[in-house]
């Protein structure tokens, strides 16, 4: 970066911040508007150096801003690992209900039996099968885990959300370095 140097204003004393690149050229006075003709590239470098004007970046990353940050980011984080975790637990689940073992053929069956020996049969075989046949524990406790993991890796997917909102409005929002 070229050096920045300070020349006075012939009319209101006020300084400008010049470039050796400017040598030469006109200016005008940000306080006054007179046009100032800078002096020779030699001549501006015996100048005084201006004094380095940061963007506000460095005092806007204070100690409380950086803290609020690492927050936000640690929040997006903890989402992210909640929300992974219980999608991954949910991999081990046995969710689908087993299907009647020769459903096709007993409906062939029936086809193909009147009527009336067919409500027979069904009184003697197939109704003690029905009420007897129920979705097995171990399905029903997985239905409601999967549930339950499901629940959870949404609201670790929202805490993923925010954290990275709540780091993004604190990195960029201007005016919020020191608002405490």
């Amino acid at each position: 970066m070229a050096s920045r140097h300070l020349f006075p204003c012939d009319r209101c004393g006020s300084s400008l911040i010049v470039e050796p690149s400017q040598a030469g050229r006109e200016l005008p006075c940000p306080s006054c508007g007179q046009s100032v003709t800078l002096p020779t590239m030699r001549r501006i470098r015996e100048l005084p150096i201006a004094p380095d004007v940061s963007t506000g970046s460095a005092a806007a990353w204070d100690p409380q801003r950086q803290r609020r940050l690492t927050i936000g980011l640690g929040a997006a984080l903890v989402g992210l690992l909640f929300a992974g975790a219980f999608l991954y637990l949910r991999t081990g689940l046995q969710t689908e209900v087993p299907q009647l073992a020769g459903k096709a053929e007993m409906e062939r069956f029936a086809d193909e039996m009147p009527i009336d020996e067919l409500f027979e049969a069904w009184k003697e075989f197939v109704r003690p099968a029905e009420l007897a046949e129920q979705v097995p524990e171990k399905v029903v406790a997985d239905i409601k885990r999967d549930r339950r993991y499901l629940g959870l890796a949404a609201g670790g997917l929202l805490l993923l959300v925010a954290g990275i909102a709540y780091s993004g409005w604190v990195a960029f929002a201007p005016g919020r370095a020191t608002s405490d």
